[in-house]
């Protein structure tokens, strides 16, 4: 969860970093006053720039590599992990009278229905997140990166990607707009939503 996580906040990063170079030429023309309000609003987020860590593209594209890599592994070893298994299990079960392998299917019996239960309970705190996700305007694409087996790690991991996400929107509203936020207008409510639909277009493309 974290891992992805953090490759999602360095994603999010670089769109910020674009949508102020798309903006770059218009911005140039407008100098003085709005040029040092600019800089003005540089210099008071100068300490948290300082404790973001950043990453240039080379960076991201080796991560995602590496989680691809990371992911293919992990199959691999799961597919021969279950192999194993199997195979020791019919070794096990040549060893055993008939008492002992009615005991084995019990348990594993016991086994696959505790299973199916914990799949029901992530399927009712899925449909809890997504109502979460929705009534906080939150991309429900990430769904599958905040979902755990209880209630209060889903929400725990919801409430932190929502800070993430409202800090990425936030960075780049005002990239796009050269200066301070938008206030609460009908103007700067489009604003603020069109930067969200191009964000969720850039990072959750089907």
């Amino acid at each position: 969860m974290l891992e992805k996580l953090t490759r999602l906040k360095m994603n999010l990063q670089l769109f910020a970093a674009d949508q102020g170079g798309d903006n770059g030429g218009s911005q140039d023309a407008d100098t003085g006053a709005d040029g040092k309000q600019s800089q003005d609003n540089d210099d008071n987020k100068g300490a948290d720039d300082k404790t973001d860590k950043t990453f240039t593209r080379d960076q991201l594209n080796s991560a995602v590599a590496a989680e691809k890599a990371k992911a293919e592994k992990a199959g691999y070893d799961k597919a021969k992990a279950e192999l194993a298994a199997e195979k020791q299990r019919e070794k096990d079960l040549a060893g055993l009278n008939e008492d002992q392998k009615k005991d084995l299917a019990l348990k594993e019996a016991q086994d696959k229905i505790a299973a199916l239960e914990a799949e029901r309970e992530r399927e009712k705190i899925s449909k809890q997140a997504i109502g979460i996700l929705t009534e906080r305007d939150l991309p429900v694409e990430m769904l599958d990166y905040l979902v755990t087996d209880t209630e209060a790690d889903t929400l725990a991991n919801i409430d932190s990607f929502e800070t993430l996400w409202t800090k990425t929107v936030n960075a780049a509203v005002v990239k796009r707009v050269g200066g301070e936020p938008p206030k609460a207008t009908s103007g700067g409510e489009k604003t603020i939503n069109s930067t969200k639909d191009a964000l969720k277009a850039q990072f959750f493309k089907k």
